[in-house]
């Protein structure tokens, strides 16, 4: 039995990641792109950042090879699940997604919004 509690942030992520991984059936079972899918990625700062790195595109492509996929990253920070704040005369969350016809939407918000 543990007699302290996990104070660092860095163990208690790498529990959780085990912990959902283990809960969780491989991606191939649950994603099956077609050729030419539009792939939008939404949420707060935590899918806006992704812009800055193309990790997740490069790993969609490496394992969906022949598949012309196109992504755009609709994020932006601040933006919670029910409640998207933009200036007067923006498009609307669904607008974009008509707009850029999404067929697949990944929505990635953080944990204030779990």
């Amino acid at each position: 039995m543990w007699k302290k509690p996990l104070k660092s942030s860095l163990a208690k992520l790498v529990l959780a990641a085990i912990a959902v991984g283990l809960c969780s059936p491989g991606l191939e079972a649950q994603l099956n792109f077609k050729d030419g899918d539009r792939v939008c990625i939404i949420g707060n700062s935590l899918a806006s950042r992704l812009q800055y790195s193309g990790w997740l595109e490069s790993m969609i492509q490496s394992r969906s090879e022949g598949k012309h996929l196109t992504f755009r990253n609709l994020g932006f920070p601040g933006d919670q699940v029910a409640k998207r704040p933009r200036n007067k005369g923006y498009m609307t969350p669904e607008e974009y997604l008509t707009h850029c016809e999404a067929d697949v939407i990944f929505a990635m918000f953080g944990y204030n919004e779990s």
